[in-house]
């Protein structure tokens, strides 16, 4: 017997020295059962070989990964003198999901015998406990892969076009033949749309616009006649808009959310038509930047995304005709754009669902 204690003592040394046991913890609840002397002998030695085993005790279950848990009754022993031994079971319980890891039984005639005993008792005990916590943390995270419906709004990067009318409104500054006010006016813009999707709820969006102007100032009364006539203007010029966008992805469609600046280049033609003439001024100096914000609202169509798009345009300065008789405005734009984005290079990592416990009786993770 001894030597078969030996054996099976040396087996579970070997296997508990080579696992990874140091962060694991253990909460050793008082001895139940038997003799208040047993269960003071327990309770004072099974902890130092607990320590010895190289597992952190802490005090409380809720700290612990496992609880350790012994138990002293007394059976019928018809080989042992009197007809009477003691039994110790140790347990040993999974505390996140109450899975009993370990339960074996030790008998014994006196407490003195268990000194040699306590050490091999731990150790066989603990046995798994480490295995089961690495296996545990090995484990796969379950994943499922992108769902197929979903894939025209989890790309990278979207190239595509944007056309749609403005709704602007002219301030004018009062000049030597035009007099200060707000005039409204329709026109349009178009052109190219490049969106970065840097995460699926962050992009940067840059464009390149082609931008129509037309509207009509009413110029200072005639001396001569006293009447007052109004000039037309049309003008065609260039903004490049830089923004930040947060896109919020549902079910069926993709809603964003955008704010930046643009850049607003000199447009390359302004066109004037009076009752006296017709004048083409070969441009005009344009304030430079200008701010913008608006929002999207994004379908699926075919192998991209089909767009409605709103935003408010607003220059930080004045457009001033390079005839220094000529109206100097600020524009404040309100257009609605209908557009379409080709989605190129698929995001390729699966999305993550919740994660989910290992089997309890595998430590195998569940199926999918």
């Amino acid at each position: 017997m001894r030597y078969l204690g030996a054996i099976l003592f040396f087996f579970a040394f070997t296997l508990l020295s080579a696992q990874e046991r140091g962060d694991t913890t253990l909460y050793l609840p008082p001895t139940t059962g038997g003799s208040q002397e047993a269960r003071v002998f327990f309770d004072e030695n099974i902890p130092m070989e607990i320590a010895a085993a190289n597992y952190g005790m802490v005090y409380t279950p809720e700290e612990a990964d496992y609880t350790m848990q012994l138990n002293v009754t007394e059976e019928e022993d018809p080989e042992v003198e009197g007809g009477i031994s003691s039994v110790l079971t140790i347990s040993v319980i999974r505390n996140k999901d109450n899975y009993k890891v370990v339960e074996f039984a030790w008998g014994y005639v006196n407490l003195e015998e268990m000194y040699q005993w306590n050490l091999y008792l731990v150790y066989n005990a603990l046995a798994n406990v480490s295995l089961s916590k690495l296996e545990e943390a090995k484990a796969p995270e379950p994943v499922v892969p992108v769902d197929p419906s979903a894939s025209w709004r989890e790309k990278w990067l979207y190239l595509g076009f944007r056309a749609g009318p403005s709704f602007t409104g002219y301030s004018f500054q009062s000049t030597r033949n035009y007099a200060s006010g707000l005039s409204p006016g329709i026109s349009g813009e178009g052109g190219l749309v490049a969106d970065i999707r840097i995460l699926r709820f962050f992009s940067i969006q840059t464009e390149m616009i082609i931008t129509f102007d037309t509207f009509n100032v009413a110029k200072d009364p005639d001396e001569n006649n006293g009447e007052r006539s109004t000039d037309s203007f049309s003008a065609i010029s260039f903004t490049a808009p830089l923004m930040v966008k947060v896109p919020l992805g549902f079910e069926k469609f993709l809603l964003s959310f955008y704010t930046g600046a643009y850049l607003a280049l000199t447009p390359f033609q302004i066109n004037r038509k009076s009752s006296n003439s017709d004048d083409n001024y070969d441009m005009n100096l344009v304030p430079p930047l200008g701010f913008v914000i608006g929002m999207d609202l994004g379908l699926r169509l075919g192998p991209g995304e089909l767009f409605m798009d709103l935003r408010y345009t607003r220059d930080f300065g004045m457009t001033i005709v390079r005839n220094g008789n000529e109206p100097q405005y600020i524009r404040d734009r309100i257009t609605m754009g209908l557009g379409y984005k080709f989605g190129l290079i698929r995001r390729g990592k699966p999305e993550n669902t919740k994660n989910e416990a290992p089997d309890s009786q595998t430590g195998t993770p569940p199926a999918l």
